[in-house]
């Protein structure tokens, strides 16, 4: 199922710039989510894992609860074994040779800070406070007092929408139309996220080798002898 119309090349990265993306899903759903009704949601949802037990932690993490430490050395033996430090979780990154990159210690990880902090930026940019005031004032003249885009009215999470909701759903995306909301945000975003890379280039691709590293040795250690 595809409720929202491409309209960019990136559009499925595009929705979250407003709670409703284009105008026959408004009219149909309002703000509800339009997948709800796709075969795949409708099918009945697997039952929760139960919570792993103390010596599942154990081994896992090297921690009774279940706390992620790496330095963790657990005293107590699983089925007459020792478990290595921080779990086996822990020697598996170790096995592969898992470095650390950026300030999240992650080289996986690196590219989602960079990311984060171009959307920080995107949100506090002349351009788009400027498009977000534009569709704000379209909306007071059609007598919806609302902040953001993303504002969506108190019934939206009832099981199905209301005519008022539809109502303001199609007011919603009739106005980011109208102010070009998405293209402007699309491209707001797009810039900053481009000036990171630029930016950032000799780091990322340190990064790229350091997971390609990562790979390689996981398939080598996995490789059926």
């Amino acid at each position: 199922m595809q409720p929202y119309l491409a309209l960019h090349a990136l559009d499925q990265f595009a929705r979250r710039y407003s709670s409703v993306r284009d105008l026959a899903t408004a009219r149909r759903y309002g703000y509800h989510d339009p997948t709800a009704e796709s075969p795949e949601s409708s099918a009945a949802a697997p039952s929760p894992r139960p919570p792993l037990s103390v010596a599942e932690n154990l081994v896992t993490y090297g921690t009774p609860d279940g706390s992620v430490n790496p330095t963790a050395r657990p005293t107590t033996l699983v089925a007459g074994k020792a478990i290595p430090e921080g779990g086996c979780s822990q020697e598996g990154f170790r096995a592969v040779g898992a470095g650390s990159f950026g300030p999240s210690g992650s080289p996986e990880t690196y590219g989602d800070e960079l990311q984060d902090e171009a959307y920080s930026r995107f949100l506090t940019d002349p351009r788009e406070l400027a498009v977000q005031a534009q569709w704000r004032g379209c909306m007071i003249a059609r007598g919806y007092h609302v902040h953001t885009p993303l504002d969506v009215p108190y019934d939206a999470k009832a099981p199905a929408p209301s005519a008022s909701e539809i109502t303001q759903a199609v007011a919603d995306v009739t106005c980011a139309n109208q102010v070009k909301l998405f293209d402007v945000s699309l491209a707001v975003e797009t810039d900053y996220q481009n000036r990171q890379i630029q930016q950032h280039l000799e780091q990322l691709v340190r990064v790229r080798k350091l997971i390609d590293d990562e790979v390689r040795r996981a398939a080598q250690l996995t490789k059926a002898p």
